[in-house]
C-alpha cells in the first residue's frame, strides 16, 4: 500500500504494516519511519444503539450486545497472554480499534423466529434478509452445504478441512478449539465464514464467553482489514490528486506557451502592415 511518509515526505509502498501502542504503524520503505494511522475510540452513543438493538433500551441492565462490546479484550487470561507475547502492542491496538457498533452488528439478536441461513439474522416473514440482503426464496432452493457462500476453492480445501475439524470440536465444548478456530479464520482470510458460524452458535448459546471472545477477535481482524483498505484508498486518492495537479500544470504551461506564440505572430503581422 502507498503512503506519504511524515518524515521524508516520500510517497511509496509501505515496507510493513504493524500494530503499535496507539494504532496501526505504516513503516516507510525509504527511511524506516513508523507513520501512525490513528483509529477512533468507541463512542458513548454506540452503547445506546447496542442496547436498543438488543431489546434492552430501558438502561436498567445492559443487554448481551452491550456487555459483549464492553468486556475487556483480555477477558480470557490465557488468550490475552498469548496475544501479548505474540504481538507486542496488540492489546492497546485492540482497545482502540474495537468499536461498540461493530459488536452490536455482529452479535445476533436473541429470540425465537425464522433466521437467515447465511447470517443468522431474524427475518420474520420478510422475503429478503435485512442484514445481508439474501433472497430467502432463492436460498431455500439450495441443499444443506450446497449454498454459494458455503463453497470453497480446491486450493483452500485442506485449510477448510482443518477449519471444519476445529469447529466441530468447538461446538462440542472445546474452549481451546474455539480460540484456535478464530485465529485460523483470521490468519487464513476466512473471517466472514468464521463470523457466520459464530453468529449461529450464539443464537443457540447466547452470551457464551468463549464464542464472544472469538467473535471479538474476528471483529478486530475485520476492522484492521477495513482500516488498511481505507488507508490504501486515501493514499491512492492523494497520489491521483498529485498526478492530476502535475498534468494540469503541464497543460497550463502548454496553453500559455501557445498563447504567447499566437500573440507574437499577431504582433508580427500588425507591424508588417504598419
Amino acid at each position: 500500500m502507498e503512503i506519504r511518509c511524515e518524515a521524508c515526505r516520500e510517497v511509496g509502498p509501505a515496507a510493513e504494516v504493524r500494530p503499535g501502542a496507539r494504532g496501526l504503524e505504516l513503516v516507510c520503505a525509504g527511511c524506516g519511519h513508523a507513520n501512525l494511522l490513528e483509529v477512533g475510540s468507541p463512542g458513548a452513543e454506540g452503547l445506546d444503539d447496542a442496547q436498543q438493538r438488543d431489546g434492552q433500551a430501558s438502561g436498567r441492565a445492559p443487554g448481551p450486545v452491550a456487555r459483549a462490546s464492553g468486556r475487556a479484550v483480555a477477558s480470557s487470561p490465557r488468550a490475552a497472554s498469548e496475544l501479548a507475547d505474540a504481538r507486542p502492542g496488540y492489546l492497546p491496538l485492540a482497545r482502540a480499534v474495537l468499536l461498540d457498533e461493530a459488536m452490536a452488528r455482529l452479535v445476533p439478536e436473541p429470540g425465537p423466529g425464522k433466521r437467515c441461513p447465511k447470517c443468522a439474522h431474524l427475518t420474520g416473514d420478510d422475503e429478503h434478509c435485512r442484514r445481508c440482503g439474501l433472497s430467502l426464496v432463492e436460498a431455500a432452493r439450495f441443499a444443506p452445504g450446497q449454498a454459494p457462500w458455503e463453497q470453497v476453492s480446491e486450493e483452500r480445501a485442506e485449510v477448510f478441512l482443518r477449519f471444519n475439524a476445529l469447529w466441530d470440536r468447538a461446538e462440542a465444548g472445546d474452549a481451546e478449539a474455539l480460540e484456535v478456530f478464530s485465529r485460523l479464520a483470521a490468519d487464513e482470510g476466512m473471517v466472514e465464514e468464521g463470523i457466520r458460524r459464530l453468529r449461529r452458535f450464539l443464537v443457540a448459546h447466547p452470551e457464551h464467553p468463549g464464542a464472544l471472545d472469538a467473535l471479538r477477535h474476528l471483529a478486530l481482524a475485520l476492522q484492521a482489514r477495513v482500516t488498511i483498505a481505507a488507508s490504501q484508498a486515501a493514499a491512492s486518492a492523494e497520489s491521483f490528486g498529485n498526478d492530476v495537479e502535475k498534468v494540469r500544470g503541464v497543460l497550463m504551461g502548454i496553453t500559455l506557451a501557445m498563447c504567447a506564440v499566437i500573440l507574437l505572430l499577431l504582433s508580427a503581422v500588425f507591424w508588417d502592415k504598419c
